[in-house]
Parts: structure tokens; C-alpha cells; sequence
């Protein structure tokens, strides 16, 4: 098969490989630690919830990260969070290892984790148009999401089998070397770099409000940042229970949820799929609106589930194509409208303003979820937030995302 397009890029290349090197650990992120909380150390909602939460709190620290990050040069941020996730994550198997892994010590490395996570998200959204000219955005982030498709396809059936087979602390180190890997793949890139010149009134604070000038002057990003807000924080309490309800509730193993999750990432393919072929026609913006409602549609498949193993399994699965299919239509419009809007020298700023836009709703989400899950039932909890999700729609409606049709639309 003959290379076309940025296939053909070599520091394209680079980033799509250390991108999904990293998206394969992160697979390791989210389910064998959870499991290693349920299993290992018999964790409550609540804890489950707070463990979810420290993941998310470093979000306070993401505006000063922007402006940080819009000063310097990127690649060396993103490698250096990639090798401090890779020391992080070991952490967990050594603990288990000398027989002194606490619920206290996961909150401790997910925290760290979340920090270095942040960063590196960050550094990454911000480095892509400095790599690809801005007429490309759109099929780069659609590449990245084949990325994401094939790491969310394999990742959690080798997790799931693996924490099997291993048990779930042991089964981290794998993810631990997939971060060390993407980190020298990063190591390797070259690229031309934009860093924002300082002025009079610059620093952390002269610089956060520069961003935020930007930002609140484009009603297109505004409504972005409320839509997924809103989402993430009931995604959030969503996800500090839903491992705890298939095991418990559901009485799945680690290698069927692994299973589980794989078969339904598929839709992350049809996902990609849909927004490559039809954004240009019915719209860049309708594409973004119809695929975060279709994430919260996709997740009330889980609380529907019921009957035998098989018929549980198929639910769960459709649901997870919806949900796998929504995230990446709308992960591929925001991003792509976001880069376009936003001059290179701004990017890690506003970047920064999305990320804690959204990952500060995190711990308050998780810490809901958790206390919901303990107040009133595992089942009502995953109902509750499922139709959360689906109203985050209406913020996309009010800021007139839906409209914009390309963009070039929305630059102008």
C-alpha cells in the first residue's frame, strides 16, 4: 500500500508514533489502576470517586501551564512528562511488590499522573500546527484519532488480559514502558517552534489574561468550553463507578470488561470515519454537537444491561460504540476548530483554558459520583449522569457551534 498525504510527513510520523505509544499506556491508565483499587484494595465508591478526582485536580494549575508552556519550546515539556508518567505508573507494581500499596498512595500517583498528564496535553494540542500548515489540521487530527481508535481497539483486551493473568498492579509496568517509549519518539522530532514574546505586563499573569482576551471574543469557543465542561463533569461521575458496577453489580471479570471495551472502541473507527468523510459536508460544527450527544446516548447502555453474561456483554458493547464513535466526531471537530481559530503564538493558553475548563469539572464530578454511588444506588448513578451528558448538547446549541460549517468559517 503506497503513502499518501501526512503519511508521508517524517515528523508527522514521529508524533503519530509517540502519540500512540502514549495512548496505549494511558489504556493501562484507566483500567488496570481502577482495577488494582477494586481488587487489590477493595476500594469504596467514595474512594473510587476520589481516586478519579486526583486524577483531575491538577486541572488548577492548567492556566499557568499554558502561559508557561506558550514561553518555551514544546517537545522537551511533552518528553519529560512522558518520562515522569512512565516513573509514576511504576510506582503502583513496586508498591504491591513490597507489600506496601495503600488506597492513599494510588491517590498520590494519580495526582502525579494527572499533573504530568496535564502538561503533556497541553504541550501536544500546542505543538501540532507548528508541525502541520493549518489546511491540514483537520486530516492530522484525523490521523491522531486512528491512533486513539487503535490503542482504545487493543489496549483494554491486553490490559484486561494481562490484570488476569498478572493481576492489575503488575499488568502497570507495561504501561509504564509505553510511556517511556513514546518519550524518546518524541525525543526525535524536529520542528520549527512559535514562543510568545514576553512584554511589560507578561509573566504568568499578564500572559493567562492575553489568553483569556482571546478566548472570550470567540463565542465559538466559548460554547466548546462550556459544552465539554459540562460533559466531562458528569463523564466523570459517570467513571468513578462504572468499573465498581461491572464488577460488582454485573459480576464481569478483568479480562471480560477488558474485552468489553475493546470490541467497542471500534466505534472510535466509524467515528473517524464519519468525521473525515461528511465534515465538509453537513459541517465542521454539527459534527462536534451530534457526536458529544452521542456519547451520553452510548452510556446508557451500561445501566440498561441486564440478563445473562452474553446478553450484558452485547449491551454494554453497543453502548460502547456509540460512546467510542461520539467522542472521537467530537474530539476531531473541537480540536481542529480550536487550532484554527487560535494564532500558534496563543495556542498552549488557550489549549490551557479548554483543558482546565474541563478537567476541573474532574474531581468534582468523580467526588459526586462517588458519594451518588453510596447515597443512592451504583444503577441510579449511571442513569443520572448518561442524561447529564446528553444535555451538555444544549451549550453547543447556544453558542452556535451546530453553524459553523468549515473552518475556514470559523477562523474568519
Amino acid at each position: 500500500m503506497q503513502l499518501t498525504g501526512l503519511w508521508l510527513h517524517s515528523e508527522f510520523r514521529k508524533l503519530w508514533g509517540g502519540q500512540a505509544s502514549s495512548l496505549f499506556a494511558t489504556q493501562f491508565l484507566y483500567l488496570a489502576l481502577p482495577l488494582t483499587a477494586v481488587s487489590v484494595l477493595d476500594a469504596t465508591p467514595l474512594e473510587m470517586g476520589i481516586v478519579t478526582a486526583m486524577a483531575g485536580l491538577p486541572a488548577v494549575f492548567g492556566l499557568p501551564m499554558g502561559s508557561w508552556i506558550d514561553r518555551r519550546k514544546r517537545l522537551p515539556v511533552i518528553v519529560a512528562a512522558d518520562i515522569g508518567r512512565a516513573l509514576l505508573l511504576a510506582v503502583i507494581p513496586v508498591a504491591h511488590l513490597l507489600d506496601v500499596l495503600t488506597i492513599e498512595l494510588v491517590y498520590v500517583v494519580a495526582f502525579g499522573i494527572g499533573t504530568m498528564s496535564i502538561l503533556f496535553q497541553i504541550a501536544y494540542r500546542s505543538l501540532l500546527p507548528s508541525i502541520v500548515g493549518k489546511d491540514q489540521l483537520v486530516e492530522a487530527n484525523s490521523k491522531l484519532e486512528f491512533a486513539t481508535s487503535g490503542a482504545d481497539s487493543v489496549g483494554p483486551a491486553v490490559v484486561g488480559f494481562l490484570a488476569q493473568a498478572l493481576t492489575a498492579p503488575f499488568a502497570l509496568f507495561f504501561g509504564s514502558g509505553l510511556y517511556g517509549l513514546s518519550g524518546v519518539l518524541f525525543r526525535r522530532i524536529k520542528a520549527k517552534e512559535e514562543i510568545a514574546q514576553a512584554n511589560d505586563e507578561d509573566g504568568s499573569s499578564g500572559g493567562i489574561r492575553e489568553g483569556w482576551r482571546f478566548f472570550r471574543q470567540q463565542r465559538v469557543l466559548l460554547g466548546i468550553g462550556s459544552g465539554q465542561a459540562m460533559a466531562v463533569l458528569f463523564s466523570s461521575a459517570f467513571e468513578a463507578v462504572n468499573i465498581l458496577y461491572m464488577v460488582r453489580v454485573l459480576g464481569l471479570s478483568e479480562g471480560t470488561i477488558g474485552l468489553i471495551f475493546a470490541i467497542g472502541s471500534i466505534g472510535l473507527f466509524i467515528g473517524t470515519g464519519i468525521s473525515s468523510r461528511y465534515s465538509s459536508r453537513i459541517g465542521i460544527g454539527r459534527i462536534t454537537t451530534i457526536g458529544i450527544a452521542i456519547i451520553g446516548i452510548g452510556d446508557l447502555a451500561l445501566p440498561l444491561a441486564e440478563g445473562t453474561t452474553i446478553v450484558i456483554a452485547i449491551t454494554v458493547i453497543a453502548g460502547g460504540l456509540l460512546t467510542e464513535a461520539g467522542f472521537v466526531m467530537y474530539n476531531i471537530g473541537s480540536v481542529s476548530i480550536k487550532q484554527a481559530i487560535t494564532p500558534d503564538a496563543l495556542q498552549g493558553r488557550v489549549t490551557s483554558i479548554l483543558v482546565v475548563s474541563s478537567r476541573a469539572a474532574v474531581p468534582i464530578g468523580a467526588l459526586v459520583g462517588g458519594a451518588m454511588g453510596e447515597l443512592i444506588g451504583l444503577r441510579e448513578t449511571l442513569f443520572i449522569t448518561a442524561f447529564g451528558m446528553i444535555a451538555s448538547v444544549l451549550w453547543m446549541l447556544y453558542f452556535r457551534v451546530w453553524s459553523v460549517r468549515s473552518l475556514d468559517e470559523a477562523a474568519a
